[in-house]
């Protein structure tokens, strides 16, 4: 009996060690150059110039979220969410981080300038803030209030802008802000712009799209996903049941909105087309007359950027870039020059892919939501579509990896048919949450061993009260033998 607890006291020490020294070394591995702007180059040609004299195609706007707790502070490169501008050496030329979180963000006209961009923030207030901050509360056809909030919000409230920022000057003017009564959800993270008075907004909290005059706070029009989809539909996602995070305004009238938790992209009006992808983000519209209709989507849950075009009257995957380097993507626009830029989340970066497959660009910022090239238009609206640059599908992305990245994927390799099996288990929706609230330097096998360390910790506890339990069993037993 004593000879077996000792060689299973091996085992649990063994797995211990090993699980907590690749732990440890994920996060030796993961220096603060890391989470640096990749490619940042002191003292170069592009730093020695103004903003005013560099191409705009030159330079990307980025949005990111931030992993920080409500009223409390944090380190790390999510700490801090921020609009940030790189140019193409990686370094900064403009940053805010004004708000507790950016989402959207949008190319204006050239009639507002190059360099003009609009964005969708939010920030998370508590009660006594709530009752002092203003909203401009939209109503309806029918003069009811449609934003703003007259439920108790004892518990704080989230307050959304729509902004626009000059990055020249760094001149912001908010166009539109709103209140919701709960603090736990933001009610738009997507919006985007028709004309000068109007915007189409995607609005979560309420599952619906809805067209706003910001000049009158009207609502003209509006759709909610319950007249399309049953409550039983959706998945686990009992207070989040559409999570609507994406919309675009077409050519011709038609709205176009990404319905993650139904894993379906709709076209509203008067098209009612659908097609199924898992958990999709930030679907761009490419046009006929670049090689459309094409639909090009980050499919974040299965960690993939995705092309699909209109065929004889269905939609057909004709592209596809992913690999075990692409960790939640959630935003991916085709460029004129038939590049994708895509935006990795879980990655920590956002990156350019040419029509090989190879990273010819990328920056390290902690949980990118969406970007944009200035001076390509806005989204993939000039970019070609993938069946007209003979764009080659990249099923791996092996090629994109950095030297860290090559390293973990042989780590990977190294773990065999245990993390195979592990990745086979775990649904991407879940993989993807547990990244997402990792820290940066954590990765799928860091990941994996953190959760043998916490099994193989437990299980030996357990053992060990259970084996002084039967010992002291045995000696209880041992002594009234005795006496009788």
């Amino acid at each position: 009996m004593a000879s077996v607890r000792s060689v299973l006291r091996a085992i649990f020490a063994v797995c211990l060690l090993l699980s907590g020294g690749v732990v440890a070394s994920g996060y030796v591995a993961h220096s603060p150059a890391d989470t640096a702007p990749a490619g940042n180059v002191t003292g170069s040609d592009a730093e020695n110039r103004s903003l005013s004299e560099l191409p705009p195609s030159s330079l990307t706007v980025v949005t990111t979220g931030s992993n920080r707790p409500r009223a409390e502070s944090a380190n790390g490169s999510r700490a801090e969410a921020e609009v940030v501008l790189y140019d193409r050496n990686g370094s900064i030329r403009y940053y805010n981080d004004t708000y507790d979180s950016y989402w959207d963000v949008d190319l204006l006209s050239k009639a507002s300038g190059p360099r003009t961009v609009e964005y969708v923030a939010s920030e998370r207030l508590n009660a006594s803030a709530c009752e002092s901050v203003g909203d401009d509360a939209a109503e309806s056809g029918d003069g009811s209030e449609a934003d703003g909030s007259t439920e108790d919000e004892k518990d704080g409230c989230v307050r959304t802008v729509i902004e626009r920022l000059n990055l020249s000057t760094g001149a912001t003017r908010t166009i539109h802000a709103a209140r919701s009564p709960r603090a736990d959800v933001t009610p738009w993270t997507d919006v985007d712009r028709i004309n000068d008075t109007h915007y189409v907004i995607a609005d979560r909290a309420e599952n619906r799209v809805f067209v706003l005059n910001v000049r009158t706070n009207t609502i003209t029009w509006e759709w909610y996903a319950a007249s399309t989809f049953t409550f039983d539909s959706g998945g686990y996602y009992l207070e989040d049941w559409t999570h609507l995070n994406d919309v675009e305004y077409l050519e011709g009238g038609r709205i176009m909105a990404s319905v993650r938790n139904h894993d379906q992209i709709v076209f509203l009006d008067p098209e009612h087309n659908r097609t199924i992808l898992y958990e999709p983000y930030g679907p761009d519209y490419i046009l006929r007359e670049n090689g459309g209709p094409a639909l090009l989507v980050a499919d974040a849950g299965n960690n993939r950027v995705v092309e699909y075009a209109r065929r004889d009257g269905s939609w057909n995957r004709t592209w596809q870039w992913s690999g075990p380097a692409l960790r939640w993507p959630r935003d991916a626009d085709r460029l004129p020059n038939g590049r994708t830029l895509v935006v990795d989340s879980n990655g920590d970066r956002v990156l350019e892919v040419n029509s090989t497959g190879t990273a010819v660009w990328n920056v390290s910022v902690g949980l990118p939501y969406d970007a944009e090239r200035l001076g390509t238009g806005s989204a993939s609206a000039a970019g070609p579509s993938a069946e007209r640059i003979a764009a080659r599908s990249e099923e791996m992305g092996d090629r994109d990896r950095t030297d860290q990245e090559e390293g973990r994927a042989s780590d990977e390799r190294a773990a065999g048919p245990l993390s195979s099996t592990a990745k086979g288990l775990l649904s991407g929706s879940v993989l993807s949450a547990a990244l997402y609230v990792s820290p940066a330097w954590m990765g799928f096998v860091e990941l994996l061993a953190l959760c043998v360390l916490f099994l193989v910790s437990t299980v030996w506890f357990l053992a060990e009260l259970r084996w002084r339990s039967v010992v002291a069993e045995l000696r209880e037993w041992a002594e009234e033998a005795e006496r009788r």
